[in-house]
């Protein structure tokens, strides 16, 4: 059943039949019209006969010499067909005849032969009809009347109008034999001509139809299966190209979406991928080192540079890393000189850097070469920082990337705002380190840390040794410069996790995560040292030189609440006090 639900089938047995019905009334009707013709050919004939016989019976009998008219009959034997010749009177008697033994027969009405004429009360008029004589031969017999005429009246009554007829039988052998071969001959032609024409139009169907179609359903499987590049190629009809040209046009429409859509998908997965990452930290430092790693990883970058504002005027902290994990951090003040080392190494910065600080930069743009994206970071009027994305000169930005870069860069500037506002409100603001609130919480984290995963962490306590005379001496501000520079000295003997405090007054606290006594002891020695050997220029001309007494506590020696930490670590820090200052003790 399947095979006759195929288009193809359906539409090759309609035009088949239809062919055969044609073919069937084209060949009927030549072999009905050469059948017709043969048939009259042969009643002309006969007609013709009968005609002869007549005329040649009419002249004997003016002539009163009727003995002749026997030899006449005898002779249209002569005429080829011609089966029978008979001379009938007016009363049915057979008076001459080919067939001699036919002589004297007397033919009645009710005959079966002459019902065929005698059908009515009306007198039959002359015709041909087609029936089988008395020897049982196909043949077509012509009956012609002899009328009384004026010169017959002498020998016959005036009111007798028949006085006989002529019966003529024609042979149909050969022309039914002629009809017979003519009715191979079309039966041949038309069997010869239906298989001609039906290969013609078993080609026709496929070449114009079936096969276009078969594409069209295959490209179209191809299209389910994911094939959406599929193109049809196909030069026919008017018809089936401008379909093929359609289906091209939509899977070239289904391509163009589906890469939409695709990158839709991509960029919300950045996007995701990105609000994700940056949202895992609030701290300044941190989240633009997680910008850099977002850009290197997610959006293929080669080297990323971030250039962020500092408190001071006119100066930038830039950290710059590539895919080999070679990170570069400075300070860049403005403006950038082309001489400058930093420049020579980051030639990428001096342009866009120079143009962000002016504020001539404020929308993304890509270099000449498309090879480096600058996207600066502001909210409103406020500059937050510049990103220079630079990728392998093989795999410059396209317009996706770069607009996944704009897209981007309103969730980062956002982020970093977000962590300068929080940075603003957990730092000192005289010495830059953190705040006590920060302290204490950063506290509890670690002591969190050690209870989930056993981690260790020290604390360390210090206090300027002799700070009130320091400001006695020299006045509070030299006091302030002071601890700005104690504050620097303790920052560059710190890793990027340590997290360095201000306790208040000239008291500070360092918290060391994962490090244990011998660690924390080494770290407050290097503090120590490095204080003791520093001079301090408050502006007025004085070079003041202090110490720093530091106590020392771990976790979990000296315990694993944060009370009996920071009361261990205040209690080292006293006995350094109490025992001549300057020095590093454990508690």
């Amino acid at each position: 059943m399947k095979y006759f639900q195929s288009i193809r089938t359906q539409l090759l047995l309609a035009i088949t039949l239809t062919l055969f019905i044609f073919l069937l009334i084209s060949m009927g009707g030549a072999y009905f019209f050469q059948k017709t013709a043969l048939t009259e050919e042969s009643i002309t004939k006969i007609t013709e006969i009968s005609e002869i016989i007549r005329a040649g019976l009419r002249r004997q009998m003016f002539t009163h010499n009727t003995e002749l008219t026997q030899p006449l009959v005898d002779e249209i034997s002569i005429f080829k067909n011609v089966a029978d010749v008979s001379i009938i009177n007016n009363v049915g008697i057979v008076k001459f005849s080919q067939d001699h033994s036919q002589l004297g027969k007397k033919f009645f009405k009710e005959q079966g032969e002459c019902r065929q004429c005698h059908r009515g009360a009306a007198a039959p008029k002359d015709l041909t009809l087609k029936t089988r004589n008395s020897h049982g031969v196909s043949v077509l017999r012509n009956v012609t009347h002899i009328y009384n005429e004026n010169a017959c009246f002498s020998c016959h009554p005036a009111d007798q109008k028949i006085l006989g007829l002529i019966f003529v039988d024609y042979s149909t052998t050969d022309t039914d034999a002629l009809i017979s071969e003519t009715l191979l001959r079309v039966f041949l032609t038309a069997v010869a001509a239906f298989i001609v024409l039906s290969l013609v139009v078993f080609y026709i169907t496929n070449h114009l139809i079936y096969n276009p179609i078969t594409l069209l359903i295959d490209g179209t499987r191809e299209i389910i299966k994911g094939n959406y590049k599929k193109q049809i190629n196909y030069q026919g009809n008017r018809e089936f190209t401008a379909l093929a040209n359609s289906f091209n046009d939509m899977s070239i429409g289904i391509v163009r979406h589906n890469n939409a859509v695709k990158s839709k998908a991509f960029e919300l997965s950045v996007l995701y991928a990105i609000v994700k990452r940056i949202s895992e930290t609030i701290y300044l430092e941190e989240l633009k080192i997680i910008i850099i790693k977002l850009l290197l990883d997610v959006l293929d970058c080669d080297r990323c540079i971030v250039i962020t504002p500092t408190k001071e005027a006119n100066s930038f902290e830039m950290i710059a890393e590539d895919k080999e994990a070679r990170p570069v951090k400075a300070i860049l003040g403005y403006p950038v000189s082309e001489t400058s080392e930093l420049i020579v190494t980051e030639k990428r910065i001096l342009d866009p850097f120079n143009r962000w600080v002016s504020k001539e930069l404020t929308m993304p743009e890509l270099s000449g070469d498309v090879v480096s994206a600058n996207i600066p970071l502001a909210i409103h009027d406020l500059q937050l920082g510049l990103i220079i994305a630079v990728r392998n000169a093989n795999t410059p930005f396209d317009d996706e990337g770069f607009r996944l870069l704009s897209v981007v860069r309103e969730h980062l500037a956002v982020a970093l705002e977000n962590a300068r506002l929080y940075t603003m409100a957990i730092t000192d603001e005289l010495t830059g380190l953190f705040t006590i609130r920060h302290f204490k919480a950063q506290m509890e984290f670690q002591r969190s840390r050690f209870i989930r995963y056993g981690q260790k962490y020290s604390l360390l306590m210090m206090d300027i040794d002799k700070f009130k005379m320091v400001n006695d001496t020299h006045g509070h501000p030299a006091g302030n410069a002071l601890l700005k520079e104690i504050a620097a000295a303790i920052r560059e003997c710190l890793r990027d996790v340590d997290i360095p405090c201000r306790y208040g007054g000239e008291e500070f606290a360092v918290i060391l995560p994962e490090t244990d006594e011998g660690g924390a002891l080494n770290v407050a020695e290097r503090i120590r040292g490095n204080i003791e050997c520093r001079t301090t220029d408050p502006g007025n001309g004085a070079q003041i030189k202090v110490t720093i007494s530091i106590g020392v506590a771990s976790c979990p020696e000296s315990g694993s609440e944060v009370r009996d930490i920071l009361l261990a670590a205040d209690e080292a820090l006293y006995r350094a006090k109490e025992t001549g200052r300057n020095k590093v003790v454990l508690g």
